[in-house]
């Protein structure tokens, strides 16, 4: 997995990542400020994402890395599926917390498609979408 680490200025936030002769590789991503009333998103939109495209082997942390600086992230949640069939890579459930579907919409629009990790040729890109049931547990209960 790359190391990644982000800064901050006023247009974008800028995601360093090590290449493998250990130079930084930098991606700008811009800030998106959703400024456009609750009512303006589709009718599905919650304040959880739903992201495909994540390596098995990734922690929450590497996760973490990539939404933590959108207004409004709350916490990243892993959840593993091991497979039924032998030789086949265990699927990784993520789903991303925020304060709202504005902030969720925000992070979404900037990170769609983002490539999780430069150096790997392999490595897929991320696919975001609104969580169907935010808020519940495999459990069944509310988070």
């Amino acid at each position: 997995m790359a190391v990644g680490a982000y800064r901050k200025d006023t247009n974008t936030v800028q995601l360093e990542v090590m290449s493998p002769d250990l130079s930084p590789v930098f991606a700008e991503i811009p800030l998106n400020e959703y400024e456009a009333p609750e009512d303006m998103l589709p009718p599905n939109a919650s304040s959880t994402l739903y992201v495909e495209g994540l390596p098995e082997d990734c922690t929450t942390r590497e996760v973490a890395h990539i939404f933590r600086h959108f207004g409004g992230y709350k916490e990243v949640r892993l959840v593993p599926e091991p497979s039924i069939y032998p030789g086949v890579n265990t699927l990784i459930h993520c789903f991303v917390d925020f304060v709202s579907p504005l902030d969720a919409a925000a992070a979404m629009d900037a990170l769609q498609g983002y490539k999780f990790d430069l150096d790997e040729h392999d490595s897929g890109n991320l696919m975001l979408q609104f969580a169907r049931n935010p808020g519940v547990t495999s459990a069944g209960g509310d988070c």
